[in-house]
This record gives structure tokens, C-alpha cells and sequence, in this order.
């Protein structure tokens, strides 16, 4: 959308909802700005080397299974 035809709807809105007109606008850009935070915050493998899983780490599925009454 041309940015000219954006500023004449907003010339053209009612002064009783320019205040909820510039509250959304608000709202849009900092969602941006927290969608791009988020996107630098997860990386993969960023526990790699912190911990390490047993080699009988599946021994126990049988009994965990009957915890949660699942039928293994």
C-alpha cells in the first residue's frame, strides 16, 4: 500500500478514534520489535557439552509406561 493513500484514511478518521488508531499502531510496531528479540534468543544445540544421558537411560520405559498407565 502507497504510503500517501495509508496517510489519507488516517486524515480521514474520526478524532474519537485516533487515539485507539495511534494505540494500535503502538501495539504493531512493538510486536515487531518483540518478534525480532525472540528470534535471536533460541539457538540449537545451546546445552550441548552441559549434561550428558546415561547409556541404560531406557531400562526403566517398562515402569514409567505403568506410572501413566500407558500400555507398553
Amino acid at each position: 500500500m502507497p504510503i500517501e493513500l495509508l496517510q489519507e484514511k488516517v486524515k480521514a478518521i474520526p478524532a474519537e478514534y485516533v487515539g485507539e488508531v495511534s494505540d494500535f499502531i503502538d501495539f504493531i510496531l512493538q510486536k515487531s520489535l518483540n518478534t525480532s528479540v525472540k528470534r535471536n534468543v533460541k539457538k540449537f544445540g545451546i546445552a550441548k557439552g552441559q549434561f550428558s544421558i546415561p547409556d541404560n537411560i531406557d531400562s526403566c520405559n517398562d515402569e514409567i509406561a505403568e506410572m501413566f498407565g500407558v500400555n507398553g
